[in-house]
């Protein structure tokens, strides 16, 4: 089981913090132009796998049934976009990855991270 609580630095300021909070805090900062472009990136996730950030709950969970309990628990981290519950620290680094490719942002500079023991 992987530890919940990461270190990063996003815009030159250190945060230790759960990952999913991490995710929420970066995400809420993109902007309506950068959100578009991750319209964009349905095209990237094959049909049927589970998505880190999506326009609509169900494209999280594309089985569906499968995690009826996962479904229920779904973030609306702000109107229109959702996040899977229970974040990790590896689920965080590939979300930090997608922000970063959406928006004005250089992993490794603007936002580095995350670190966990």
């Amino acid at each position: 089981m992987s530890k919940k609580i990461v270190k990063y630095i996003y815009r030159g300021k250190e945060h230790i913090e759960k990952c999913d909070k991490a995710a929420e805090r970066v995400f809420k900062d993109r902007s309506e132009n950068e959100l578009v472009r991750f319209n964009s990136l349905k095209k990237h996730s094959p049909k049927g796998r589970k998505r880190y950030l999506a326009d609509d709950s169900k494209d999280l969970y594309p089985l569906g049934i499968e995690n009826r309990n996962l479904i229920r628990q779904i973030k609306q981290v702000r109107p229109g976009w959702f996040m899977p519950p229970h974040i990790g620290p590896k689920t965080l680094s590939r979300i930090f990855g997608l922000i970063c490719e959406c928006s004005n942002l250089e992993y490794g500079k603007d936002l580095i991270g995350p670190e966990w023991d």
